[in-house]
């Protein structure tokens, strides 16, 4: 049960790509169907905001289920408390690793999207169009902060439970 737990947040994981990325060809194809051709441009921009958003969606319910799981469910799946620390130090070993990932999607899903928009954009740029340029780098600095702090948060969890 324990490791059922611990592979919750991939599941949240895949199951926001799963819920998110299709979209990104279902509705502009569903549109098409409805409505009448659209351009290819509308496609690519479905395709980019809905996988932009899905990766958003991927990290950050996969932090938010790893803290739920590190500081709620794993601890409670803990019916014989002998040997507590050598199990949780084995079972908790790959999750440095995978909260240092989410952590770097957290700041670069943002800011490649920023990217992206800005190297597709219009040759001259309206002020619209920087201002959401700019709102996604906001957006990127703070996911990496809020990235960090979860992931912070997470590293105590794993400190108390295995040190």
């Amino acid at each position: 049960m324990r490791r059922r737990a611990l592979a919750l947040p991939l599941w949240a994981a895949g199951l926001s790509c799963l819920g998110w990325l299709p979209g990104g060809l279902l509705f502009p194809l569903l549109i098409d169907l409805a409505a009448g051709t659209l351009p290819s441009q509308v496609f690519g921009h479905f395709l980019f905001s809905f996988t932009i958003s899905g990766l958003i969606a991927l990290t950050y319910s996969g932090l938010a289920v790893q803290w739920i799981v590190l500081r709620i469910l794993y601890p409670q799946l803990w019916v014989d408390g002998s040997g507590f620390r050598e199990t949780a130090r084995q079972e908790l070993t790959s999750l440095d690793r995978r909260l240092r990932v989410w952590q770097f999607l957290a700041g670069l899903i943002p800011l490649a999207g920023a990217a992206l928009i800005v190297s597709v954009g219009p040759e001259e740029f309206s002020l619209w169009f920087r201002i959401l340029a700019i709102a996604l780098i906001a957006l990127g600095m703070a996911g990496l902060g809020l990235g960090i702090l979860i992931g912070s948060r997470i590293q105590q969890i794993l400190v108390a439970l295995v040190a």
